[in-house]
């Protein structure tokens, strides 16, 4: 993920200096090559940046679906042990804990 990182960020940082070179050169050919350039480099910087997303959105999903088969796995009963009262105290039942764990 770090090298997706530093790619994106090189390809930012010709992009921007392109995009300079264009803007102070006096040739209409060099600005012309230079702008098509800055282009180019802006839109493989989106497609690092989307391949970046898709890996983090893949990556969250992955520990979201773990998450909830454990969840799922410890039952309803067991999940429900604790609560938080009024005063905002976790409060259980002991038997309860001890059921959950014995069954």
């Amino acid at each position: 993920m770090k090298d997706l990182q530093k790619h994106l960020k090189k390809l930012r940082t010709d992009a921007a200096e392109c995009k300079l070179i264009n803007d102070l050169a006096t040739g209409l050919e060099k600005r012309e090559l230079f702008a098509r350039l800055a282009d180019h480099l802006s839109v493989l910087a989106s497609e690092v940046e989307h391949a970046i997303s898709a890996k983090v959105s893949s990556t969250e999903t992955k520990q979201r679906r773990s998450h909830d088969a454990q969840g799922s796995a410890l039952g309803s009963r067991q999940r429900h042990l604790c609560e938080i009262d009024e005063a905002g105290k976790l409060t259980h039942d002991f038997a309860s804990v001890v059921a959950g764990i014995v069954d």
